[in-house]
């Protein structure tokens, strides 16, 4: 409760238009996820298996993508009140990004998952709603991702003008993270040994690229 008296507190006392409207969008979503944390704990304790379908509407809450999206995004000079107004509208390149988020966390996590209480994961959901083989969900789940990756892409084209590139770039990137954190279905972000070497070729043995270099080669051409 603490968190959402400091968000209530800060959008009525922000500096800007735009940072008022972020600290409401942020308590909302507190809120909303909290609801959300809760109707899975209930899923849980009732051993309810619900739906894939019902299942990604509350994943996509669950993902917490438009919280980190939104919290980045407020760094930026780009964090307008038609930004917000923008994420507030719930888009679907959010949306997509959350699904894959999502289900690509679950495929990697839920072997280990189900051997505690757990909630049923997006696996547990596609094989009851389709009545099909580990195997047959995987696949499914992983057509859906390429599905998402269409409308993340789509909405490059399709975005208002005053929303930059910027902002759909931090929607692609996240959705590209877990791509790379849960690839093969393996859990780089619970198992940290996975991600050394890609820790280490971006931090210590980064490949540099001279911009100003390339760019006088291709003035030659």
């Amino acid at each position: 409760m603490n968190l959402l008296s400091v968000l209530e507190d800060e959008s009525n006392h922000g500096e800007n238009v735009g940072m008022s409207q972020y600290y409401i969008i942020e308590y909302c979503l507190i809120c909303d996820i909290t609801q959300a944390y809760l109707l899975e704990a209930k899923w849980c304790k009732e051993g309810y298996i619900p739906t894939y379908d019902e299942y990604k509407i509350n994943g996509i809450i669950t993902s917490t993508f438009t919280v980190q999206i939104t919290s980045f995004i407020a760094l930026g000079d780009f964090a307008t009140k038609d930004v917000f107004d923008w994420i507030s509208s719930n888009p679907n390149n959010i949306k997509a990004a959350s699904i894959i988020g999502r289900v690509m966390d679950d495929m990697a996590s839920h072997n280990f998952e189900q051997k505690r209480v757990h909630v049923a994961s997006a696996v547990e959901c596609c094989i009851k709603q389709h009545g099909i083989s580990e195997e047959e969900a995987y696949e499914l789940i992983n057509k859906d991702v390429k599905q998402c990756w269409k409308i993340i892409n789509e909405e490059y084209l399709m975005k208002p003008n005053y929303i930059p590139n910027y902002v759909l770039d931090c929607v692609a990137n996240l959705a590209r993270m877990c791509e790379l954190v849960y690839q093969n279905r393996e859990d780089k972000y619970t198992d940290e040994k996975l991600m050394k070497d890609y820790v280490f070729s971006m931090l210590v043995d980064p490949v540099c690229i001279n911009l100003h270099h390339q760019h006088e080669k291709l003035s030659l051409i």
